[in-house]
Order: C-alpha cells, then sequence, then structure tokens
C-alpha cells in the first residue's frame, strides 16, 4: 500500500478514529493484510520503537531548543507549576 492510498484509507474512517484503540486497530488491519502474523508483528514492534525514538527526539527538541517559541513555551509550563 502506497503512502496515497494509506491516506485515502484513513480519511475514510469514521471521526471515532481519533480513539487510541480504532488508530491501533486500522495499523494492525493494514498490517496483517499484506503480510503474515508473524511479520506484521515484527513490523509493528518494530515501528512501536521508531515511534518511541521519535517521540525522546520530540522531548530532546523541546527541552534544548533556544528558539523563542519553544523558550516561551518552556516558561509558560514552569508558570503552571
Amino acid at each position: 500500500m502506497g503512502l496515497e492510498q494509506f491516506k485515502a484509507a484513513y480519511e475514510a474512517l469514521p471521526e471515532s478514529i481519533h480513539d487510541r484503540e480504532d488508530i491501533a486497530d486500522f495499523v494492525a488491519g493494514v498490517a496483517v493484510s499484506y503480510m503474515s502474523v508473524e511479520e506484521a508483528m515484527q513490523v509493528l514492534l518494530f515501528a512501536a520503537a521508531k515511534v518511541a525514538e521519535y517521540r525522546e527526539e520530540l522531548q530532546r527538541h523541546k527541552d534544548e531548543c533556544t528558539c523563542d517559541n519553544c523558550t516561551a513555551k518552556r516558561a509558560a509550563e514552569e508558570t503552571k507549576h
């Protein structure tokens, strides 16, 4: 499935897709449609690891970036606490 086909399939889903369980079902369903369950599990575990890496990078950026926008967001968060 190409990216455009994935986007089209995702956009065709109902609004309830914003529920985390629905998103997980959708991604898992796509994976097992194109590969065996064993392969899908390996790919999905790899994908979960990639998401964790992205999250860590975003957090690192959020903590270290010195642009005005990030600095203001950090100041606002510190003010809340």
